[in-house]
């Protein structure tokens, strides 16, 4: 019946900004169904937040999808998501482009690994641009100093310190 329909769908709108809200504020442990170990939630946390630093709002739905249909590989899906968007960020491109992949994707026209094969080939042939677009925005005199905090972030963890600082600067690190 309608009303059934009705009420089903208004309580997956209800749900579905819940999560939504989570992922714009990185508060990671009111998600359901993301692993309960610390590290991978802390890890998860703070790629939100980078997300959330590089202004890349059209990947929240996307991200919102993933998390819906593949919660058990949310954090590497995050973290792909993430890195994509860093490079994209640094390359010329349409943020448009990668719209239409994710739309793809939620629609259900594509895999998720063919969506992230295809993000790839949106970064692929720009080596030298990312290098010279990075080296610009990394000069510590410019003040911003969120994408060398997050890669030396992720470089600790990658070699297995399992944590960062709780407010790091470049001279922390």
């Amino acid at each position: 019946d309608r009303g059934s329909k009705a009420n089903n769908y208004l309580k997956r709108l209800l749900s579905d900004s819940d999560i939504y809200k989570c992922f714009l504020k990185a508060k990671v442990d009111s998600l359901k169904g993301v692993t309960n170990v610390r590290f991978e939630k802390e890890e998860i946390r703070k790629s939100l937040e980078f997300l959330s630093y590089l202004g890349v709002d059209q990947a929240y739905s996307v991200l919102l999808y993933l998390y819906r249909t593949s919660a058990k590989t949310f954090k590497k899906d995050v973290n792909r998501l993430v890195a994509f968007q860093f490079l994209y960020k640094n390359v010329p491109g349409s943020p448009s482009t990668p719209e239409k992949i994710f739309a793809d994707l939620t629609e259900d026209k594509i895999t998720k690994g063919a969506m992230f094969q295809k993000l790839k080939g949106l970064c692929s042939g720009y080596e030298n641009d990312f290098i010279l677009n990075l080296n610009k925005k990394l000069r510590y005199k410019e003040g911003r100093s969120g994408e060398v905090q997050f890669l030396l972030e992720k470089y600790l963890i990658s070699k297995g310190s399992g944590t960062g600082f709780s407010e790091p600067t470049i001279e922390h690190i």
